[in-house]
């Protein structure tokens, strides 16, 4: 079998072994002249430089299987170039005829305010409640929605409601602060809320500050005048809770083996498969658990959150004969030292269902089938508030 020349292999024709006379004026060239023509126009097209009279008598000079190549990049890349690069348009907000409050609520946290506004068009109570007693300015002020926060005051949400109670006599302002988000803080307080409202603990938006340390806030708060000598039902001032929160810390450090540990246990079987635990942590915190199921050495439910850097993981397990399971892990935001944190534990016949702050989910199986709780145990360093069974 003969080998074909690079003029054969360009246009498809056989030579049967003779060189044709005209071959530099032939197809060929003009074929390379049109490919050097066209990349330099989309050269100019795009901004590019324009290739020299050297480039182009080396284009123009091909002979081998390597310049063969060359042109192939060459139309290779100007089809690249001429290929428009389609952009996926957003898809349009869509707004449902309806908007219930569950939905409202939703939208809150997630900043849909076309279907926040269909809700307030339609007659809506802005200061509807979830089963934590939490209204949309609690989620909206949760996640940092500033523009949900303005558009719920505008509506009416204003006056003596800007300092709506959830179950832990926490306010928006105490929720703002906790998340860290500076500008919903700013807003809620210049349209009037209580600076030093009190929460289930006595804590005003300053202890809160304080206790994880969040310096911005501490600045604003003190040039709206926050109380500085306020206390909460520990008998102690912010200034006061930060000394002792420091010595804490360097007593943790000091003697990291020695753990303190906080037992609640509930003997009997509980009244319903579906309950709620109310934990306040304090700022040494690095993990803590609740644990449900038959007995010490019975788990179906080991729920173990862990603090890591500015993440948390939570770790679930079920604990069999003394013997642990395969643990399950998920990355969750919005737990941090010193936070009131409320969850809700269900029992859902195969599975635990288990709701942490800001709408997040864990879900884990019910591995060895339980279907009453009849043992409760909280871990940790950690201050319990309250244990509700409902």
């Amino acid at each position: 079998m003969g080998l074909l020349s690079v003029e054969e292999l360009v246009t498809g024709k056989r030579s049967d072994g003779r060189e044709p006379a005209d071959f530099t004026g032939g197809v060929y060239e003009a074929a390379v002249n049109q490919e050097k023509q066209d990349d330099r126009r989309s050269q100019v097209e795009v901004g590019g430089p324009v290739p020299s009279e050297e480039e182009e008598v080396s284009v123009a000079a091909l002979n081998t299987v390597d310049d063969l190549f060359n042109i192939l990049q060459l139309r290779k890349r100007r089809r690249a170039r001429k290929t428009p690069v389609l952009r996926k348009q957003p898809e349009p907000e869509i707004i449902p005829d309806f908007v219930d409050e569950e939905l409202f609520l939703s939208a809150a946290m997630d900043n849909k305010l076309p279907v926040v506004d269909k809700y307030l068009s339609d007659g809506g109570n802005p200061d509807v409640v979830d089963h934590f007693q939490r209204t949309a300015l609690h989620k909206a002020a949760s996640k940092g929605h500033v523009e949900v926060i303005k558009r719920l005051l505008e509506a009416g949400a204003a006056g003596a409601k800007i300092t709506c109670r959830d179950k832990l006599r926490s306010t928006p302002l105490h929720v703002a602060v906790r998340t860290g988000h500076y500008e919903c803080a700013e807003h809620l307080i210049h349209c009037g809320t209580d600076i030093n409202a009190r929460d289930w603990d006595g804590d005003t938006p300053m202890h809160d500050a304080v206790r994880i340390n969040r310096f911005k806030m501490i600045k604003l708060l003190m040039m709206h005048g926050a109380s500085l000598h306020a206390k909460n039902t520990d008998m102690k001032t912010p200034l006061e809770m930060l000394n002792a929160w420091q010595s804490g810390a360097k007593s943790l450090l000091c003697n990291f083996s020695e753990e303190q540990t906080e037992w609640i246990h509930t003997a009997g079987a509980l009244p319903s498969e579906e309950f709620t635990v109310w934990i306040h942590l304090v700022f040494s915190s690095v993990k803590f658990s609740v644990n449900l199921g038959a007995g010490e050495q019975d788990l179906a439910l080991h729920f173990n959150p862990r603090f890591q850097g500015g993440s948390t993981l939570v770790v679930c397990n079920s604990l069999v004969g003394g013997c642990w399971a395969q643990e399950q892990r998920q990355n969750c935001q919005g737990l941090w030292h010193g936070q009131h944190v409320e969850f809700l534990f269900k029992l859902m016949g195969d599975n635990f269902r288990v709701e942490l702050p800001g709408g997040q989910e864990v879900l884990f199986p019910n591995r060895s089938g339980t279907k009453v709780i009849t043992y409760v145990a909280v871990e940790g360093d950690l201050k319990l508030s309250a244990l509700e069974v409902h």
